[in-house]
Protein backbone atom coordinates (compact mmCIF):
# COMPACT_ATOMS: atom_id res chain seq x y z
CA UNK A 1 0.00 0.00 0.00
CA UNK A 2 1.41 3.55 -0.96
CA UNK A 3 2.80 5.32 2.22
CA UNK A 4 -0.26 8.15 1.78
CA UNK A 5 -2.73 5.52 1.99
CA UNK A 6 -1.31 4.02 4.85
CA UNK A 7 -0.88 7.41 6.53
CA UNK A 8 -4.82 7.91 5.61
CA UNK A 9 -6.28 4.71 6.98
CA UNK A 10 -3.68 4.86 10.16
CA UNK A 11 -5.07 8.48 10.91
CA UNK A 12 -8.81 6.82 10.25
CA UNK A 13 -8.31 4.32 12.77
CA UNK A 14 -6.90 6.88 15.44
CA UNK A 15 -10.44 9.14 14.52
CA UNK A 16 -12.27 6.20 15.09
CA UNK A 17 -14.06 6.63 11.39
CA UNK A 18 -12.61 2.91 10.18
CA UNK A 19 -12.11 0.37 12.40
CA UNK A 20 -9.97 -2.71 11.13
CA UNK A 21 -11.77 -5.76 10.56
CA UNK A 22 -11.01 -9.47 11.26
CA UNK A 23 -8.32 -10.73 9.38
CA UNK A 24 -6.79 -7.32 7.76
CA UNK A 25 -2.96 -7.27 7.81
CA UNK A 26 -1.84 -5.43 10.98
CA UNK A 27 1.57 -3.94 9.87
CA UNK A 28 2.18 -2.67 6.65
CA UNK A 29 4.98 -1.92 4.06
CA UNK A 30 5.40 1.14 1.66
CA UNK A 31 7.43 -1.07 -0.75
CA UNK A 32 8.50 -4.68 -1.21
CA UNK A 33 11.69 -3.65 -0.72
CA UNK A 34 11.07 -2.89 2.53
CA UNK A 35 9.62 -6.28 3.23
CA UNK A 36 12.05 -8.14 1.11
CA UNK A 37 14.82 -6.83 3.10
CA UNK A 38 13.74 -7.46 6.47
CA UNK A 39 11.81 -10.77 5.44
CA UNK A 40 15.91 -11.62 4.20
CA UNK A 41 16.93 -10.35 8.00
CA UNK A 42 14.15 -12.83 9.43
CA UNK A 43 14.85 -15.63 6.83
CA UNK A 44 10.49 -15.66 7.42
CA UNK A 45 8.93 -15.47 3.37
CA UNK A 46 7.47 -12.38 2.95
CA UNK A 47 3.64 -13.19 3.02
CA UNK A 48 4.69 -14.89 6.05
CA UNK A 49 6.37 -11.89 7.96
CA UNK A 50 3.64 -9.58 8.95
CA UNK A 51 1.69 -12.83 10.89
CA UNK A 52 5.27 -13.87 12.70
CA UNK A 53 5.59 -9.93 13.71
CA UNK A 54 1.92 -10.05 15.47
CA UNK A 55 2.91 -13.29 17.45
CA UNK A 56 6.26 -12.30 18.44
CA UNK A 57 4.31 -8.73 19.75
CA UNK A 58 1.65 -10.86 20.86
CA UNK A 59 4.28 -12.84 23.23
CA UNK A 60 6.63 -9.14 24.07
CA UNK A 61 9.35 -10.37 22.40
CA UNK A 62 9.22 -7.26 19.62
CA UNK A 63 7.34 -4.05 20.06
CA UNK A 64 5.08 -2.69 17.29
CA UNK A 65 6.43 1.24 17.63
CA UNK A 66 4.67 3.79 15.82
CA UNK A 67 6.88 6.30 14.56
CA UNK A 68 5.76 9.67 12.59
CA UNK A 69 3.68 7.96 9.82
CA UNK A 70 5.14 4.25 10.35
CA UNK A 71 4.90 0.79 12.90
CA UNK A 72 8.62 -0.19 13.27
CA UNK A 73 9.48 -3.74 15.40
CA UNK A 74 11.98 -3.16 18.14
CA UNK A 75 13.20 -6.38 19.24
CA UNK A 76 12.78 -6.68 22.64
CA UNK A 77 14.25 -10.45 23.52
CA UNK A 78 17.52 -11.54 21.80
CA UNK A 79 17.99 -14.28 24.25
CA UNK A 80 15.59 -17.05 25.52
CA UNK A 81 16.11 -19.65 27.76
CA UNK A 82 13.89 -22.69 27.12
CA UNK A 83 12.48 -25.02 30.34
CA UNK A 84 10.69 -28.15 29.85
CA UNK A 85 8.75 -30.02 32.54
CA UNK A 86 9.82 -33.34 33.45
Amino acid sequence: MPQEKIRERMLAIAKGAYKSRPGEPKVWFASMKSLAGLAAITGRKPSNLSRTLKTMSHYGIVEMRRENRCVRPIVNATEFQILTAQ
